[in-house]
């Protein structure tokens, strides 16, 4: 697959692993300065013609669901738009400006909750979700593709 291998940006290196590439399930190591190693489950697919990557923390072994300080942890996943052309890579986040203004001005409707400290996520079901990034997917202003929050580039640096 074209996102199995290792990728290099600034500061950081996230490594694909393929899992299932038919069903396009990946494993996601990233490494980030000044940061602890994250294990996440990606999952790459096509919508529309674009191209989105779904990721999802892996627990680590030492906080399971089943012990007391475990079950207090929520698994979030994250959407990113992929921008594949040759060895660059771009992953643009869903930018979390626009879904708020969005939101505020009641243009979208779709189940979301916020953290105490301001933290929008959304709760929608997998359909509904697959039909936001349907109708959305192809915005720049849900999507970025200059500014600050224009994603993360990244070079290819090794094939397995």
């Amino acid at each position: 697959s074209a996102l199995v291998g290792k990728w290099l940006a600034q500061d950081m290196v996230w490594t694909f692993t393929a899992l299932d590439e038919q069903s396009g399930r990946y494993t996601l190591n990233t490494q980030l300065q000044e940061q602890p190693p994250g294990e996440f489950s990606a999952s790459f697919g096509v919508i529309n013609s674009r191209q989105f990557l779904e990721i999802m923390p892996t627990r680590p072994e030492a906080i399971h669901t089943k012990t007391f300080l475990g079950g207090h942890f929520v698994t979030l996943r994250s959407f990113w738009r992929v921008t594949l052309a040759g060895d660059d890579l771009t992953l643009t986040p869903l930018s979390g400006k626009w879904l708020e203004e969005m939101l505020k001005q009641s243009k979208i409707s779709i189940a979301q909750a916020k953290t105490d400290n301001g933290l929008c996520f959304l709760t929608a079901s997998t359909e509904e979700l697959r039909q936001f990034l349907s109708e959305y997917g192809g915005d720049s202003g849900a999507f970025p593709v200059e500014g600050a929050e224009k994603g993360l580039q990244f070079v290819r640096a090794a094939k397995p």
